[in-house]
């Protein structure tokens, strides 16, 4: 019920769905291409102009589910689907809650969601996770789409979490020396440990990220079409 309420043009939409079936199920558009992750294994980083065209579906999506009090809690690669235009669509509101009423569906001091792309204060449990978490896991993925990898690795979960927490990401620039210096200001601003800091609305990130990349508001795919075609 959550998920179908929501309706957007970058939102994966929710068709139909029976929580008491066995199994259960939900029935979702059917989109061919891939997933975002499935581009990003391929090794390669994503061009600058294509990733400037997902992060602005993508921030139009996360930003529509949020003015609708829900946030989304686990943004990442294969949560991300690209169809055969290069069109990017947000799924899986698995986790999901509701501002106004998270009673029932997490608990104080319990950390839902993918470690890799988890804001620090997701990371730690915090009853205070609000849109900016998203916010900041959005940043995660533009780093992954630009550098080839995200900024926090590790051997395992709590060894990112720990990361998420205390450590500064890298300079996005001394990975991939092909970006604008620019850039690296925008990384710096959303993956701030403290909501506070970052950008408010994922919408003030995607045009931030076009004007550090001198590209227009209209850029269109490329390399990420081809990518979802083979997928």
């Amino acid at each position: 019920r959550l998920i179908a309420r929501l309706e957007h043009p970058h939102l994966l939409p929710v068709y139909d769905y029976n929580g008491e079936h066995d199994p259960p199920y939900i029935v979702m558009r059917y989109l061919e291409g891939g997933t975002l992750k499935d581009a990003l294994e391929m090794g390669t980083t994503i061009p600058l102009t294509d990733t400037v065209h997902i992060m602005r579906q993508v921030s139009a999506a996360l930003d529509y589910a949020h003015r609708q009090g829900v946030i989304h809690r686990d943004i990442k690669p294969s949560n991300v689907l690209i169809d055969t235009e290069g069109n990017a669509f947000l799924m899986d509101f698995g986790i999901a809650r509701i501002v106004e009423s998270e009673s029932g569906i997490t608990q104080t001091g319990f950390a839902v969601g993918t470690p890799t792309y988890m804001s620090p204060e997701q990371s730690m449990g915090l009853e205070t996770v609000d849109g900016r978490s998203d916010i900041y896991a959005l940043g995660i993925l533009l780093f992954h789409m630009l550098a080839g990898r995200p900024p926090f690795e590790g051997e395992n979960a709590m060894a990112i979490i720990m990361q998420q927490i205390q450590t500064e990401p890298p300079a996005l620039s001394s990975i991939n020396s092909e970006l604008p210096i620019a850039i690296d200001d925008v990384i710096k601003r959303v993956l701030a440990k403290n909501p506070d800091e970052r950008y408010q609305t994922a919408t003030e990130l995607a045009t931030d990220l076009a004007r550090a990349a001198n590209l227009p508001t209209d850029s269109t795919p490329t390399a990420i079409k081809a990518t979802a075609q083979s997928a």
